[in-house]
């Protein structure tokens, strides 16, 4: 069974349109990882600063070992300039 990882970044004001660019410049490469279904960048039409990053895996073990990958590369320190917080994580079960 499927998983859906949603990730929730507020991004500081003035910011959101490069955080935009970063995210969707990164969707081949997430794509490219093994198990990963499909991603997409949301971007609030109310709330132009929330950022939702949509992505389905095949498990849940799968992403976390690709999830310790990018963490161990420094991803999301190189993110963390434009986010006003840490962002929300949260899965879903594909039914």
């Amino acid at each position: 069974m499927s998983i859906r990882l949603l990730v929730k970044f507020a991004v500081k004001d003035g910011m959101a349109d490069t955080f935009v660019g970063i995210m969707r410049g990164a969707v081949a490469e997430i794509l490219a990882a093994p198990g990963c279904e499909a991603v997409e960048v949301l971007q609030g039409e109310a709330q132009p600063n929330l950022v939702v990053l949509s992505e389905t895996w095949e498990s849940r073990e799968i992403h976390d070992r690709y999830a310790a990958q990018m963490a161990e590369a420094g991803s999301m320190e190189k993110l963390a300039v434009f986010l006003d917080g840490a962002p929300e994580t949260e899965f879903f079960l594909v039914r």
